[in-house]
């Protein structure tokens, strides 16, 4: 699952035989391909626990392995990576390593939050070239901003589907398999049309499909996290579509202890341009 699609016999490969689905989480956007990918929906799901966006609030600190399915633009290029992730939402701060990344490289991205007084950065850390056994390290970053009103990005809240929810633009998409797991699937569909330099029109959607507690998965936790961008630029962390499954969790200061050091070599400050010519990096994939 998670290929992009159309109609639901693009989705044929997805899940038991004749469970997959194409859902159209953005089809009443001008922009459907920024959240259309392949589901499974069997047609006898659990009638409990009852669907509540509130059961979507990831614990505040977490790591798990991670595997990767990118579409960068509206082509139907994919690339995959795996990895691990270290969320902490109680300090602001999230880290994922990869081996490799979208691009074939390993690769480290850290989100660090930013305030009134510091700004949200977004730090890539990877191997620039190789000599034999002597690897070149790269460290880039650049500030993360909010397409319509223009301020510092923090890492995702931990409830900020329910947060959604309670702003009136999520909604409520359908019970599904994920690896196995019961999922209760949600979609947040952000429409910019104004921002701090003018039109915006920009689509953003974020979905959440968090385990139902039935499997070997506890209720709550993020199965699979999809987001898609009607302006995709994918080498400053927006790629077109973009999803993440999660396996293997561990919960707790624990999972996360030790794994949010300023990065070791000397960053720099780049833009889309530097990123595309030493990297060729940037799809965010969380």
């Amino acid at each position: 699952c998670a290929q992009q699609c159309v109609v639901d016999s693009d989705c044929e490969v997805c899940g038991a035989a004749g469970t997959g689905r194409c859902s159209q989480a953005a089809i009443s956007t001008a922009y459907p391909a920024i959240g259309a990918s392949c589901v499974s929906i069997p047609t006898d799901p659990p009638a409990e626990p009852a669907a509540s966006v509130s059961d979507s609030a990831w614990p505040l600190q977490w790591s798990a392995d991670v595997e990767a399915v990118v579409y960068g633009d509206f082509s139907d290029t994919v690339k995959k990576g795996k990895g691990k992730i270290y969320y902490d939402g109680a300090n602001g701060f999230e880290k994922e390593v990869w081996s490799p990344y979208t691009t074939g490289k390993d690769a480290t991205q850290t989100w660090i939050k930013g305030n009134s007084s510091a700004e949200s950065r977004y730090y890539v850390e990877s191997t620039l070239f190789k000599i034999l056994w002597w690897k070149i390290p790269l460290c880039i970053y650049f500030p993360i901003t909010d397409p319509g009103v223009g301020s510092t990005v923090n890492v995702e809240r931990a409830d900020w589907m329910k947060n959604c929810d309670s702003l009136g633009y999520a909604k409520y998409l359908a019970r599904e398999v994920v690896a196995g797991e019961w999922t209760d699937h949600y979609a947040c569909v952000l429409d910019y049309d104004e921002g701090p330099k003018g039109k915006v029109n920009q689509t953003i959607v974020f979905q959440n499909w968090h385990s139902l507690g039935l499997g070997s998965t506890p209720k709550g936790l993020p199965v699979r996290v999809t987001g898609g961008n009607s302006a995709p630029n994918p080498t400053q962390g927006s790629p077109r579509l973009s999803t993440v499954f999660y396996t293997g969790f561990q919960v707790g200061p624990a999972a996360v202890a030790g794994q949010f050091q300023e990065p070791r070599e000397k960053c720099l400050k780049v833009g889309k341009q530097a990123v595309e010519r030493f990297l060729g990096v940037g799809e965010v994939t969380r």
